[in-house]
């Protein structure tokens, strides 16, 4: 290789290197930094902190270094809890920040650790944050609690603490966990407090020995799922083609998946198939699942092809879709969920997908449709709910979109509950959890729900 060459791949390689480098910037204090103080630890008494709240992080970074003004003589090693924060904060200067601020952190960052040696206490709150593994909190030696609460994470591997035994207390209030890995506790032999509030497939906290010997059994009746069997993480295979069978995205290129079987909630780690000519990942505007079973909506596919326009999944035994599972695909503009097995639309289903201009629920078994559903998708100019339970009595083809939101409001919604949580678990059951407020057991459910439960149950 000539040297010239050498010198290219130097500087490429210096260069990308250099783009995954981050500098943080610290707003060190003392004091608990939400004004209703919930950020208070329960174990690490007021430590010294360094505060971010203006990160902004979606894929994996490494902190090369911090700035920001140590208070009194305090140094890096004096820091002992680090607080990723995504709104209505109070800084060390005693100025409140707007509840718009957020903090961007799907991923926690590689390399606090080595600037900050004496962590014990861990905050990632309102950030956004989509994953966390064993890899990440294994900068965290000295860790003694954690609070991830209001994110997005939706699964907990077993093997998540197995670099932090002196873990005492966890929170995972508010996310959107639906699997937690069946060993997950076995890693924990330290465990005073658990805090598990508002997820899909558990909603308890735990601060005693009774208590935690309850959120163990509800958590592996509902979430665990066996890893090592099961993997979360799969790698499917597309037929990328142009393809004209599509309305409103002119014959786009596309990925087809025929005979999948997603039967339970995965994320899509890796694809195959040999793209067209002069064609890559990010021409990818159309995704089609076809046959097979598609349960559920895969998430991450978002992460990979980033361009989705147009979505169908026909034929393949779908049995729910949520707005989680639709956020991932922000540019779509139609939809074809046809001939499944759908009985409730949720009425924030579109919520993240404003461009949406035609969608289609033929032939499924939709009984129940939220209410509001229509207000999401305000550039909708198409849509097809014939053969449905709730709408359809052989006289709805091609019936003109007014025609078709007033009969799906007359025939199909229903009030929904302030808080509604569905999973699919990995036997393929649907569990459903409504309530109208945070403190209603559940007794509260009107009876359309009460309907809707025993169907899915």
């Amino acid at each position: 290789m000539s040297n010239t060459k050498i010198l290219a791949l130097f500087l490429i390689i210096a260069s990308i290197s250099k783009s995954l480098q981050l500098t943080i910037n610290c707003d060190y204090n003392k004091s608990p930094s939400v004004t209703n103080g919930r950020l208070k630890y329960k174990l690490v008494k007021e430590p010294y902190s360094c505060v971010l709240s203006t990160l902004n992080i979606k894929s994996k970074l490494l902190v090369q270094s911090v700035t920001g003004k140590h208070l009194d003589k305090n140094k890096n090693d004096d820091v002992k809890a680090l607080k990723i924060i995504g709104g209505g904060i109070i800084s060390s200067t005693g100025k409140e920040s707007s509840d718009n601020v957020l903090s961007v952190c799907e991923v926690i960052p590689a390399g606090i650790g080595s600037v900050f040696r004496n962590i014990e206490a861990l905050t990632v709150w309102r950030s956004n944050l989509k994953t966390v593994s064993s890899r990440d909190l294994q900068q965290f030696a000295n860790l003694r609690e954690i609070w991830l609460f209001t994110n997005e994470l939706e699964y907990l591997e077993s093997k998540l603490f197995q670099y932090n035994p002196n873990v005492e207390v966890i929170s995972f209030n508010a996310n959107s966990i639906k699997f937690i890995g069946e060993n997950f506790f076995s890693y924990l032999p330290k465990l005073q407090k658990a805090f598990f509030h508002y997820n899909p497939c558990v909603d308890e906290e735990a601060v005693d020995g009774t208590q935690l010997a309850a959120i163990k059994n509800t958590i592996k009746e509902k979430c665990a799922v066996k890893e090592t069997a099961q993997p979360l993480h799969v790698t499917v295979d597309c037929k990328f083609e142009v393809s004209s069978v599509w309305k409103t995205v002119k014959d786009p290129y596309g990925c087809t998946l025929q005979k999948s079987n997603f039967d339970r909630k995965l994320f899509i780690g890796n694809v195959t198939g040999s793209h067209a000519k002069g064609r890559s990942i990010s021409d990818v505007k159309a995704l089609q699942i076809v046959g097979g079973v598609c349960q559920i909506i895969p998430g991450e596919f978002g992460s990979i092809f980033q361009n989705i326009e147009a979505l169908s999944v026909k034929k393949a035994s779908l049995k729910l879709v949520t707005g989680r599972d639709l956020q991932q695909f922000s540019n779509l503009r139609e939809i074809w969920l046809e001939a499944n097995d759908l009985n409730y639309l949720e009425g924030k289903l579109f919520e993240f997908n404003p461009n949406v201009e035609l969608v289609v629920f033929k032939d499924n078994k939709i009984k129940f449709v939220g209410d509001n559903f229509f207000s999401y998708i305000p550039k909708l100019r198409e849509a097809d709910f014939s053969g449905n339970e709730c709408f359809d009595d052989g006289k709805t083809a091609g019936l003109k979109l007014n025609a078709v939101q007033e009969r799906v409001k007359e025939k199909c919604v229903v009030e929904e509950p302030t808080f509604i949580y569905t999973t699919i678990r990995p036997d393929g059951l649907t569990y459903w959890d409504s309530r109208k407020s945070e403190k209603d057991d559940g007794e509260g459910v009107g009876a359309d729900f009460k309907v809707l439960n025993s169907l899915v149950g």
